[in-house]
């Protein structure tokens, strides 16, 4: 906890109350729990056998392996345990396939759609642009603050870049937003 508390402040104290203890305290019991595990798989594997409510593929499962991946790495750098510790780089036997397929990205049919709009229209027409160009260019409710013409009327532009880790604003060049095409 020092280490990525305080040492190099990677995660809150809060973070790593609800991240990472509940993770450790189960990588102890299984670490120390007969048969003793002998390396970094059988331990992950026991892990897995002792959380049944983390099921296959969720992302508590992911979250499960891999702060002990990340615990394990950080003994063997920087507290001397065995290599053999070494967490496997392929965890997806761990993980498991998901469950239950992803849904599909449209949360919303055309038609429950455009009786949403034709609702909306007779109840709060200021709001209704709003909605019909979410919906129509699939924008985030940010990016209507940032969206322009260009081309005569023809063609809209979104000056407004989600931030992340991996983004920077002067890699950021404005985008054309084309329509989305309608549900099959």
């Amino acid at each position: 906890k020092t280490y990525k508390v305080i040492t190099t402040e990677q995660v809150k104290a809060r973070t790593y109350e609800r991240a990472y203890e509940p993770v450790l305290e189960v990588l102890q019991t299984c670490a120390l729990a007969r048969p003793n595990p002998r390396n970094a798989v059988q331990l992950l594997e026991a892990m897995v056998t002792a959380c049944p409510s983390r099921r296959a593929g969720t992302s508590s499962r992911k979250t499960l392996i891999g702060n002990s991946c990340q615990f394990l790495k950080f003994a063997i750098d920087k507290k001397g345990l065995g290599h053999n510790w070494h967490p496997p780089e392929d965890r997806s036997d761990l993980i498991g396939p998901r469950m239950t397929p992803k849904k599909d990205g449209r949360p919303i049919e055309d038609s429950d759609w455009l009786r949403l709009l034709d609702d909306i229209e007779h109840t709060h027409p200021q709001w209704w642009l709003a909605i019909a160009l979410l919906g129509l260019f699939g924008l985030r409710p940010i990016e209507l603050q940032h969206c322009r013409l260009s081309d005569c009327g023809k063609k809209l532009n979104v000056y407004y870049y989600k931030r992340n880790a991996n983004t920077r604003a002067e890699n950021f060049r404005a985008f054309d937003v084309p329509p989305l095409a309608p549900a099959a």
